[in-house]
């Protein structure tokens, strides 16, 4: 009975143990439980540190701090509530559709609140010391645009110094350190400024410029484009305006195909069937005609006089805004040369610099 009764005081002993050890492990579990819950819903914060480097051209240099830049949170836009069939509907039934849905009061609430999600977004002033070195703190995670500018004018022309970049915010990053950024040096060109010169070369190693026989006393319409051009109806509607207005308002079309690989492009070109005009090619965006008409996305259209001297008629970023009024591009065209219209200045527009934006170039963690 002793042992038994010991062996019993010892059982006794033990479930009171091990209740309070449950007891324990259960406050430990539910302790960390709350931890991780608590640390998941507490924001991680990152320093980013970067720094940009301008141009070499000693005459086109500005202070860094010249260059007023933020780093603002990239908000993706909702798409509007289509309703059913959208993806088998018509061009003409979706533009209805949408004039409609945006004129309701569901639509414009959808706007608003669109507009109120790019406001909230987290923003930060960058500042740059004389290095270009920069430093901003507490960015919670997430895809972030870097985006500053500056504009000045130099010889007679206007040119925008930029600085763009992604930046991707990870949640389990505390620091990060972006490669060096470019300052993008961009004329910003005007109606009626010369034209730069042109010097291309065909696909047979023929020289292409303004010079040609060919083409003297003709209107010169400039087309940038490459086969990862998202508009192919573009290019359609460009060789239409040239088969259009080729003769009867003397218009040479010479498309300047910024591909690096000839051969891919060449092909790209044939099962298009874009075969109007003449073909000038670089070897890629690294081009000096790119430099000197500030081409940064495609496509990009350039109209140009027929005088000796070549002036510009209109350029990419007029063009571009009257894509947006106009029926075509053969309207726009005609209505330039025939003098029915009145020329714009050339600001670049706020879509431009969002297609520019789409194109940059993504900076990548050290």
């Amino acid at each position: 009975m002793r042992t038994q009764s010991l062996s019993l005081s010892n059982r006794s002993q033990f479930h009171r143990s091990t209740f309070v050890v449950a007891i324990v492990l259960s406050f430990l579990c539910f302790g960390n439980q709350a931890n991780a819950q608590r640390k998941k819903k507490e924001k991680r914060f990152a320093t980013v540190q970067g720094v940009i480097k301008n141009d070499s051209r000693k005459a086109f240099r500005v202070k860094y701090d010249e260059i007023k830049t933020s780093l603002r949170k990239i908000v993706v836009p909702k798409s509007p509530p289509f309703p059913s069939g959208w993806e088998k509907a018509s061009e003409d039934e979706r533009k209805e559709w949408l004039g409609k849905f945006y004129q309701s009061d569901r639509g414009k609430k959808f706007l608003k609140d669109q507009e109120k999600a790019i406001n909230d977004a987290p923003a930060f002033d960058v500042k740059y010391n004389d290095d270009g070195d920069f430093v901003v703190y507490d960015v919670s995670p997430g895809d972030y645009g870097l985006q500053g500018r500056i504009d000045k004018d130099i010889d007679g022309i206007t040119y925008g110094f930029e600085v763009f970049a992604r930046i991707k915010v990870l949640d389990d990053v505390d620091q990060i350190k972006l490669q060096p950024i470019p300052v993008t040096i961009t004329p910003l060109f005007k109606t009626g400024q010369p034209a730069p010169s042109v010097a291309l070369k065909t696909s047979k190693g023929k020289d292409l410029n303004f010079d040609l026989k060919a083409y003297k006393d003709h209107y010169i319409f400039l087309n940038f484009m490459n086969s990862g051009d998202r508009t192919p109806g573009y290019q359609k509607q460009v060789q239409e305006m040239y088969k259009a207005l080729g003769k009867s308002h003397k218009v040479k079309l010479i498309s300047v195909v910024l591909d690096k690989d000839q051969t891919k492009a060449i092909k790209w070109l044939v099962k298009k069937k874009f075969t109007e005009g003449s073909y000038g090619f670089t070897k890629g965006w690294e081009d000096k005609i790119v430099d000197d008409y500030g081409v940064r996305s495609t496509p990009s259209g350039w109209l140009i006089s027929k005088d000796a001297d070549r002036k510009i008629m209109m350029t990419q970023h007029e063009f571009f805004r009257l894509t947006r009024v106009k029926d075509s591009i053969t309207d726009i065209v005609r209505d330039r040369i025939d003098g029915k219209d009145t020329p714009t200045l050339a600001t670049p527009p706020e879509e431009a610099k969002e297609t520019e934006k789409e194109s940059g170039k993504d900076v990548d963690d050290e």
